[in-house]
């Protein structure tokens, strides 16, 4: 996109009315916050790998359930043995 622009604004090296120009200056702008918005997001895509590492599926359970307001009248049983 960014060439097409630049070849637009230099098309048969005619010259271009003021708002046809504006109007490139904008499509170039955008096309700057766009490739900025995706390299950004690239960037932190590939900065940030998967690190896996066991875990308890018990404490994963308990944690989830800190935050929620479970009745009194209900019952939670966790099993006795863990998966890791």
């Amino acid at each position: 996109m960014k060439s097409t622009v630049k070849l637009l604004k230099t098309f048969q090296g005619k010259p271009i009315d003021e708002y046809v120009m504006k109007k490139f200056e904008m499509m170039d702008e955008s096309i700057f916050r766009i490739s900025h918005q995706v390299d950004g997001v690239l960037d932190y895509i590939k900065k940030n790998p998967l690190q896996m590492e066991p875990s308890s599926l018990i404490n994963i359970i308990k944690v989830s359930m800190m935050p929620l307001s479970i009745p009194k009248n209900i019952q939670i049983n966790l099993p006795n043995t863990d998966v890791i």
